[in-house]
């Protein structure tokens, strides 16, 4: 199953008005990307509560209060991900250069198969770079966030709600402002779909 966008209102928003939001509708919306109900509670410094500024992350009214979250949980159902015909990994694409895998905060113990995790994230990491070599470094979310928490993510809900052994945020070329220049898009599209050949063959 492939998703072009799970932010279909917001993504027009970005090609049209402002090509920083990441909320559904507009910058005072919410981050689908943290109202999944997985640590959504959580307190969090990794984002502002002012809708105003830039990084103003609101991660909703309730957890999972959005269509487009529901839906996706409703598509991941976790009675489904362990048959034959079901879910068996989850990939995030962003656009910000590093890889990432569960958790997003530091209070969920790591997956029972970090260690297969890592070798595998490691070496796909490897593999994209690769093809232009362009270095995709690996981090668990905390991590990447300079410790500090933030909730209610994707890749966190189906680690542990569905059950998934891989769950990963890959996060696309970065360092260009937000916007993604266009002479990137394929680029990046070889790149990734050669890490994803190997994630998918080795998982």
């Amino acid at each position: 199953m492939i998703l072009e966008s799970h932010y279909p209102d917001g993504f027009i928003y970005t090609q049209t008005v402002d090509r920083q939001p990441c909320e559904n509708t507009n910058f005072i919306d919410t981050n689908l990307n943290r109202n999944y109900p997985l640590s959504w509670e959580l307190p969090t410094d990794a984002v502002s509560d002012d809708p105003c500024e830039p990084n103003y992350n609101h991660h909703g009214e309730t957890p999972a209060d959005t269509i487009e979250v529901v839906k996706l949980m409703s598509s991941a159902n976790p009675t489904k991900a362990v048959n034959s015909h079901g879910i068996k990994s989850f990939i995030d694409f962003h656009s910000n250069g590093q890889v990432l895998h569960p958790y997003s905060d530091r209070l969920t113990p790591p997956p029972a198969n970090i260690e297969a995790q890592l070798r595998l994230i490691h070496r796909t990491s490897e593999v994209i770079a690769g093809v232009n070599d362009k270095l995709f470094p690996t981090w668990d979310s905390c991590t990447w966030a300079e410790g500090l928490p933030f909730m209610g993510t994707a890749l966190d809900w189906m680690t542990q709600s569905v059950g998934l052994g891989y769950a990963w945020t890959i996060e696309l070329r970065d360092h260009f402002d937000v916007e993604f220049p266009a002479e990137y898009t394929l680029i990046s599209c070889v790149e990734q779909w050669e890490g994803i050949k190997y994630m998918l063959s080795n998982a």
